[in-house]
């Protein structure tokens, strides 16, 4: 994922840029409200330039990096009561 979308899933991309490819921003409001679920549909589907990942990634690989992208989501966007 962070070929395209950054380390930090911030569309920041280390090698599609030379593809001409935008990569979406997953730290954006549309994405941090997003249900979970169509993350992981759009992983098994693809959407735009990204292809289907039904293939390489079992249903469970999609869960965790749904998870994963939460976690990374969270940590941008901490609020008080995290860092507790």
């Amino acid at each position: 994922c962070a070929v395209c979308h950054g380390p930090l899933a911030a569309g920041t991309p280390l090698l599609s840029e030379a593809y001409g490819a935008k990569p979406a921003n997953l730290q954006s409001s549309r994405f941090l409200t997003m249900e979970a679920g169509l993350i992981f549909h759009t992983l098994a589907l693809g959407k735009n330039a990204m292809p289907s990942f039904a293939s390489a990634l079992s249903a469970e690989e999609r869960w965790a990096i749904v998870h994963y992208l939460r976690a990374l989501q969270r940590a941008q966007h901490a609020k008080d009561e995290d860092l507790r």
